[in-house]
């Protein structure tokens, strides 16, 4: 693999990825005052050397009508063969939305997508029935708003905006042809003539679709899918217990966290934690000296802590159900 630093020019343009990835190499260009083939160029380097793994769509499905939960499980008794028919079995399920490998409270983590209780049960099922001599646990956990935030780690532009997938459930009522849409908006990078090309449609009228899913807080973003590990940074999950959990010190501590260029996500769920957010790191020392500076800035308000090391992400897809 070819040796890459980024430099002011590449980061740019990561930056504008970050935040659309739908960008065209020319908008890009004007942005980063690039001609649109040196962009284009920058941008394939990034891919053949991994820095960029892919572009996918965020879309919100709570919008849609489904809510999310968290499936922790740990494992054991279990070689690489079995672990890969696990990590396999679990990417062709059309609810999982997410798929990663940790390393601390639990083994692997599933994002599922789901309208019912029923569906969820029998999906925790039919990992139990497949995989009942391997499995040691499995925890299931609601979650709620999820919030985006730019890497900023690795372009080093301080946007603290941030995209969310809000837990409001209203449903949005949509057709065939969104359905083919949102399917193959799985690469956010695919244009509108390609789009039309696979339902049916002028790009103009693919355009308008997208428009108003848009507008219907259905699709909220399209984002890069970006290589930490191989730009020397780990990615971890942090968990937080409050000393008298309030929603003043909650806000308070995750405004802060707002401010941290290391921060990715913020997540509102129940179960695990009172807060718990994402973010990439240099080392486990740069871990303890981020915890280390929270607790004082909130002496009072920290309890305890937990980390995960999210070592691999397997499958990113918003939404599952139309990908089977």
């Amino acid at each position: 693999m070819e040796n890459i630093v980024l430099d002011k020019k590449d980061k740019k343009i990561l930056y504008e990825l970050d935040c659309n990835s739908r960008q065209s190499y020319s908008i890009i260009g004007k942005k980063v005052k690039m001609s649109k083939e040196s962009v284009h160029y920058r941008v394939k380097r990034l891919e053949k050397n991994k820095i960029i793994l892919g572009y996918y769509t965020m879309i919100n499905p709570m919008r849609l009508g489904y809510w999310y939960f968290r499936i922790g499980i740990n494992y054991h008794n279990i070689d690489n063969v079995t672990l890969k028919k696990l990590i396999d079995f679990l990417k062709k399920v059309k609810e999982v939305s997410w798929l990663g490998s940790h390393e601390n409270i639990y083994d692997i983590v599933a994002v599922v997508l789901v309208n019912s209780i029923d569906e969820l049960y029998l999906i925790c099922k039919s990992i139990s029935y497949n995989f009942q001599e391997h499995i040691s646990k499995m925890e299931v956990t609601p979650g709620r708003d999820v919030h985006c935030f730019k890497s900023r780690a690795i372009h080093g532009i301080n946007d603290q905006s941030y995209l969310t997938l809000r837990g409001k459930n209203n449903n949005v009522k949509i057709d065939d042809k969104d359905k083919i849409i949102l399917k193959f908006l799985a690469d956010a990078r695919i244009s509108a003539v390609e789009l039309g090309q696979k339902c049916n449609l002028t790009a103009k009228n693919v355009i308008n679709r997208i428009k108003r899913l848009e507008n219907k807080k259905v699709i909220v973003g399209y984002l890069t899918n970006f290589n930490y590990q191989i730009l020397g940074l780990n990615y971890l999950k942090i968990l937080l217990y409050l000393t008298r959990p309030t929603r003043k010190s909650e806000e308070s501590i995750k405004s802060y966290l707002k401010t941290c260029p290391e921060l990715l996500y913020i997540s509102d769920a129940i179960g695990l934690a009172d807060i718990e957010f994402e973010v990439v790191l240099r080392s486990h020392n740069a871990m303890y000296e981020f915890i280390d500076k929270l607790r004082d800035k909130f002496p009072t308000e920290i309890r305890d802590y937990k980390s995960m090391v999210i070592h691999k992400v397997h499958k990113i897809k918003y939404f599952g159900y139309f990908y089977s």
